[in-house]
């Protein structure tokens, strides 16, 4: 019967590691790229995904082969059962053969009617021997059978509570995450919120200083403009006190020279 363990030609107490490592060869041997248009390559590929879909996750395992052993337990089970009943429904039919031959050998002092009444009623007697023990046998099928599958239901119901149980964490986790990404969320509107107050101090400190350069800017050039003017002024007046200078000179030089005629006229 093949099972997810021939399909990777593993047997049942493989590792997970011998199970990945497998998977991994028969994937690349059979991949559909390397064989186009072979449709019994596509078909093994796809069963060795199957198997390990089942085999390399853990817990799907573990119910895989737990199934495998009720199934397996189950059959032999039904074997023993059935031939339970084969050697009743044998033993039954010995009995009433027995019966038959003892009431047939048995001296009988009645008439001939009597003696098949005897007969009849030993074979009915034996019928009913072999019957009953054929119900009795079938109910202690019915009954194993039944307690058979009240454990596997229980099995079931265990993993179902665990499984339950499983899903509440992962919905208590997922609840957590939901409530973290929540928090993320509204700390990054917070965040955002920041930044963009920033942003607008930022610029509107950004404006006020170029403001305050515009106004310096314009400060400086007027100060430049006076000291021109004032260094131009300067200029200015050096030239007319230089006039004024030669001037001087001029006239001092008139009056020398007019002071020295006067006094040599005087002589």
């Amino acid at each position: 019967m093949s099972t997810f363990y021939t399909v990777l030609g593993l047997p049942e107490t493989a590792t997970d590691d011998e199970i990945k490592q497998t998977y991994r060869a028969l994937a690349k041997k059979y991949h559909p790229d390397l064989h186009p248009g072979d449709a019994e390559t596509a078909k093994k590929f796809a069963e060795v995904n199957e198997a390990m879909e089942t085999l390399g996750d853990p817990a799907k395992r573990k119910a895989y082969d737990d199934k495998r052993a009720a199934d397996k337990k189950r059959a032999e089970q039904g074997s023993t059962d059935a031939a339970a009943m084969a050697r009743a429904r044998a033993a039954a039919a010995a009995r009433a053969r027995a019966a038959a031959q003892a009431a047939a050998s048995r001296p009988y002092m009645g008439t001939a009617a009597g003696a098949q009444q005897v007969i009849a009623d030993a074979r009915r007697q034996a019928y009913n021997d072999g019957f009953a023990a054929g119900r009795q046998a079938a109910e202690s099928a019915r009954n194993a059978t039944a307690e058979t599958w009240k454990k596997s239901a229980d099995n079931w119901k265990r993993e179902a509570e665990k499984s339950h149980e499983e899903v509440e964490i992962l919905k208590a986790a997922l609840e957590k995450a939901r409530t973290r990404a929540t928090d993320a969320e509204a700390s990054a509107r917070r965040l955002e919120l920041a930044l963009k107050a920033q942003t607008n101090a930022a610029e509107n400190a950004k404006l006020g200083a170029d403001m305050e350069i515009t106004a310096m800017r314009e400060s400086y050039e007027e100060r430049l403009s006076i000291e021109r003017e004032a260094r131009k002024l300067s200029e200015d007046d050096k030239v007319r006190l230089s006039r004024e200078v030669l001037r001087l000179k001029e006239e001092l030089a008139a009056f020398k020279a007019e002071t020295a005629a006067n006094n040599s006229a005087s002589e």
